[in-house]
C-alpha cells in the first residue's frame, strides 16, 4: 500500500493519524524490519542469540517474535559429564573448575551435590573443629590458619554470634568489677578503675582527638586568610 505524506495529501498531522487508525493501518517505520514467515520458520530452531545475529535483528526482537507465536526456545543439547570431568569435581571451587570444563556454574553444583561431593576453597563447608577456633584469635590469623578468605571467617562469626577477639581489647574480670566504686574521684564522686589497656586506650584516642582538631583549626585559619 502506498503510504503519502500529510503534507502531499495537504491535511493536518491530526487528521491524518486519525485516518490511519479508523482504517487500521499501522503507522510507517522505515527502520521497522517486517517479519517473513521465512524468518518465522527460523524461530526455535537455534538460540535466540544465534537467530539476532543471522537475521539482523535485536535480541529482545527476536525473542518477542518467538513468544508472539508461542515458539518453545532451543537450548543446546545437554552435554553429559565425563569420568574425567567428575574427578576434577571438588578439587577446586565451582567457578573455577565451570572455566576450565566450559559449563555454566550452577551445572557445576548441581553435579556435584548429585555426587555427594564436598565443596572445595570458598564453597567448603565448615567443620566443628572450625566453629570451635572462630572467635578465640583475629579474623585474618584464623583465616591463614584454616585457608580461608578473611571475610569468610568474619561473616561465620558473626553467623555464630560471637565478639571479635582483639589481642589490645582486655575483658573485665570479676576483680576488676568488684573494685568498680570503691575510689572517690577529686569532686568525692565515685571513681571508676579500668585496666591498664582501657586507660592506654582512652588515652590515645584522646591524643588522636587533639590532633585531629589541631589539624581542623590550621584549615580554617588558611582559609581565613586573604
Amino acid at each position: 500500500m502506498e503510504v503519502f505524506h500529510f503534507s502531499r495529501l495537504k491535511r493536518s498531522y491530526e487528521a491524518v493519524a486519525a485516518r490511519r487508525l479508523k482504517k487500521g493501518i499501522p503507522p510507517f517505520n522505515p527502520k521497522r524490519k517486517a517479519w517473513r514467515p521465512e524468518d518465522d520458520k527460523i524461530l526455535g530452531t537455534r538460540p535466540d542469540e544465534q537467530i539476532a545475529l543471522l537475521l539482523g535483528r535485536t535480541l529482545n526482537s527476536v525473542k518477542c517474535r518467538r513468544k508472539l507465536l508461542r515458539i518453545t526456545v532451543c537450548r543446546p543439547a545437554h552435554r553429559p559429564f565425563t569420568p574425567g570431568e567428575d574427578a576434577q569435581l571438588g578439587t577446586d571451587t565451582d567457578e573455577e573448575i565451570a572455566k576450565r570444563l566450559g559449563r555454566e556454574r550452577t551445572t557445576i553444583t548441581a553435579r556435584r551435590l548429585n555426587l555427594d561431593i564436598p565443596a572445595a576453597g570458598a564453597n567448603r563447608l565448615w567443620t566443628a573443629e572450625e566453629d570451635a577456633l572462630v572467635g578465640t584469635m583475629p579474623d585474618k590469623d584464623l583465616a591463614v590458619r584454616i585457608g580461608r578468605a578473611r571475610g569468610s571467617v568474619c561473616a561465620r562469626r558473626h553467623k555464630l554470634g560471637r565478639p571479635a577477639c582483639n589481642p589490645v581489647w582486655k575483658a573485665w574480670s570479676q576483680e576488676d568489677i568488684a573494685l568498680l566504686g570503691k575510689f572517690l574521684g577529686r569532686a568525692g564522686q565515685p571513681k571508676l578503675r579500668a585496666s591498664p589497656a582501657i586507660a592506654r586506650q582512652n588515652h590515645h584516642a584522646h591524643e588522636r582527638a587533639v590532633g585531629i582538631g589541631r589539624q581542623r583549626h590550621e584549615r580554617r585559619r588558611r582559609r581565613a586568610l586573604p
